[in-house]
This record gives structure tokens, sequence and C-alpha cells, in this order.
């Protein structure tokens, strides 16, 4: 958030318009992140994540409430059930390798956009 908020204002204030092109793809870049996340991870890699915590636990008692309202947490099930049903035939190290190589392409997201935030920077002529 922080990066598509100061992109965004950057963006505002730039006086070039190639300048301010590239603020604006920088901070919808940044963005883009945040409805993978929500529409795509957290339903998916992070709420299989989630169920498979508790299935390893339960024998201690463990149980996760159930998500309620639209906002994801830490501390409740978002897992689809086609993502609960995965996470029951994998191993924990499966969830883990599939999340971190999906989350490499948000990685590559943000550096490029961080690239091209610093284009825009050092092309900076002031206000």
């Amino acid at each position: 958030m922080s990066g598509t908020v100061s992109n965004a204002l950057l963006a505002y204030f730039a006086s070039s318009r190639s300048i301010k092109l590239a603020y604006v793809t920088a901070a919808l870049m940044t963005w883009s992140i945040i409805p993978v996340t929500l529409l795509y991870f957290e339903p998916n890699v992070n709420g299989a994540g989630k169920w498979k915590v508790q299935q390893i636990l339960k024998d201690e008692g463990y149980k996760m409430m159930e998500q309620e309202g639209v906002m994801p947490s830490p501390f409740v099930h978002t897992a689809k059930p086609e993502a609960r049903r995965w996470a029951e035939s994998v191993e924990m190290k499966e969830i883990a390798t599939k999340w971190a190589r999906l989350n490499s392409w948000r990685f590559v997201v943000t550096a490029l956009a961080t690239v091209i935030s610093a284009v825009g920077t050092c092309s900076w002529e002031g206000p």
C-alpha cells in the first residue's frame, strides 16, 4: 500500500508527462498485488496452508475458526473447498514450496515497479 500511495503522490506532483506515466505505472503495478493476494492467494495457497496446520495440530486440540465476512485474517480459515482437499492430500512442504514459487511473481512485479519508479525519480525535474 505504501508503494502505491507514494507513487500516486509522486505522479500527482510530477511536471513531466513521461515522469508522471512512470509513477502511475509503478503505482498500478504495486496496487495489482493486493487483489491477487486477496482473490487468489488467500482462498487457495494461504488457505490451504492454514487448513494443513489445523490438520497437523488437531491431536493437540487446535481448531481455527471459519472466516466470517470478506476480509481475510491469519487467524481464520479462508480456503476454498478445493484448496482444503488439496491440502489434505499433500505434505506441508509442498504447500510452502507452491507458495514460494507463486510469491516470487509478486516479488518480480514489486521489483519492476521499483525500477520504474526509480527511473521517474532519476528523471525528476521538480514541481
